[in-house]
C-alpha cells in the first residue's frame, strides 16, 4: 500500500510556498497528501517537537501507512522502497553527524502495526518537555533516543541519504546518488523568527 504522505507547518510563508512544491511533487509522482497548519508552539524545537502527535493523529484518521516529509520537502522520484516493505519504521541518519541522531524530515511508519503505534506514543511523550519548554533538544535526537531505549522497537530501515537529501550538503561516500526526497531547508529561515 502506497504511504500517505504528511505533515505540518506553522504558517510562514516559507512553508506554505514549500507545502505546494511539496503538493505538485507528490501528485506529479502519485503521491496522496495530508497536510495541515497547526499553531506555533513559541519556538522552533518546540513546533517540531508535535511531529509525533501529528502523526498519531494521521494514523487514527487515515489507518495507513504513513510517510512524513518536510513543508519543503520535494519528490524527486518514485519512491519503489515503500512498495512492499519488509520493515515498519524508517528513517534516515544525519550523513554529516556520527550515528547519533536521525533526520526526520523524511520518516516512514507503518501504523497498522500494534509497535508502531507503541513507538510513536513512546517518542510522543518524549517530546512533550520540549514543547513545554522544558528541554532544549530537537525532534530528530528525541526520536534516535526512543529508538536506542525503547525495549521493543519496530522492524527498522536506514533509508539512504537520497530520501532526505538536503539541496547544498554533499554526498556520504559511497552512497548511491539518487535523490528521493530533496529538503529545501526552509527551516533555516524560520528559525531566525523564533530568536
Amino acid at each position: 500500500m502506497t504511504p500517505l504522505i504528511v505533515c505540518c507547518h506553522t504558517g510562514e510563508d516559507l512553508y506554505k510556498s514549500g507545502v505546494e512544491r511539496l503538493k505538485e511533487s507528490a501528485l506529479r509522482h502519485g503521491y496522496e497528501t495530508y497536510i495541515e497548519e497547526v499553531e506555533g508552539q513559541g519556538s522552533w524545537h518546540a513546533n517540531c517537537a508535535l511531529k509525533p502527535s501529528f502523526i498519531l493523529k494521521c494514523s487514527e484518521r487515515f489507518k495507513r501507512p504513513i510517510m512524513w516529509v518536510d513543508a519543503d520537502g520535494e519528490i524527486r522520484k518514485p519512491m519503489y522502497l515503500f512498495e512492499n516493505p519488509h520493515f515498519d519504521f524508517a528513517a534516515p541518519w544525519d550523513p554529516l553527524r556520527k550515528f547519533e541522531w536521525f533526520c526526520s524530515g523524511t520518516l516512514y511508519f507503518d501504523v497498522r502495526k500494534p509497535s508502531v503505534i507503541r513507538f510513536l506514543n513512546e517518542w510522543g511523550d518524549n517530546c512533550q518537555p520540549e514543547i513545554e519548554g522544558k528541554t532544549f533538544d530537537t525532534d530528530q535526537i528525541i526520536l534516535y533516543k526512543t529508538w536506542k531505549q525503547s525495549k521493543r522497537i519496530p522492524i527498522t530501515k536506514i533509508l539512504p541519504q537520497g530520501y532526505v537529501k538536503v539541496f547544498d550538503h554533499g554526498w556520504r561516500l559511497g552512497e548511491d546518488k539518487v535523490e528521493y526526497v530533496r529538503h529545501h531547508q526552509a527551516s533555516r529561515e524560520i528559525r531566525k523568527l523564533y530568536k
